[in-house]
């Protein structure tokens, strides 16, 4: 049987060898990825609070799996300096207490088995589970799919064009009409 392969390429040069989903040009892992980054920029775009979901902490794959969420998390400014101190630290404390080396020892557990028929092919609810639109494009960067709302001259964001200035916002009077007239 023939498999269309993941298109995420690894930092070390080399292709994802896990299949792809039906439908979709990432393997179950790099399209979680994707859509993860994707939905933290729309809620930042929204000027909502992002939340972390990190998966249990039950292996060494999830320990990776949610250092990169929190490291995303710090990046984009989704979480305060303290909060994601303590989230790293927790992680190390994880990492630490799964002492099997040999979690990280031999093939990937994304590549494909052919004779595997346990592994997802398809993920129907993948954009519903992180709240984006239907079938959003995965290769799109997160802050052009999601741009921040522009940034008024007084430091608030304007969803609209209508919001007015803060009320202790310090304007400058303007003279009366009558003090116009006179002064000319």
């Amino acid at each position: 049987m023939s498999y269309k392969y993941c298109n995420h390429i690894k930092e070390n040069g080399t292709r994802c060898r896990a299949a792809a989903l039906r439908g979709r040009n990432y393997c179950y892992f790099h399209a979680r990825i994707r859509a993860r980054r994707l939905a933290l920029a729309q809620t930042q775009a929204r000027g909502k609070r992002w939340r972390l979901k990190l998966p249990p902490l039950e292996d060494m794959h999830a320990v990776q799996s949610s250092l990169m969420q929190v490291l995303d998390a710090i990046a984009a400014g989704a979480v305060e300096e303290r909060q994601g101190t303590l989230l790293l630290y927790g992680l190390q404390q994880a990492s630490s207490n799964i002492k099997a080396s040999t979690a990280w020892i031999g093939p990937s557990r994304f590549a494909v088995n052919e004779d595997d028929d346990y592994r997802a092919q398809s993920y129907a609810g993948l954009e519903t589970e992180f709240e984006l639109p239907k079938r959003i494009d995965l290769d799109t960067e997160p802050e052009l799919a999601f741009p921040q709302p522009v940034e008024a001259e007084w430091g608030t964001l304007l969803p609209d064009a209508a919001k007015k200035p803060p009320a202790r916002a310090n304007l400058p009077k303007l003279p009366a009409a009558s003090e116009l007239r006179d002064a000319g």
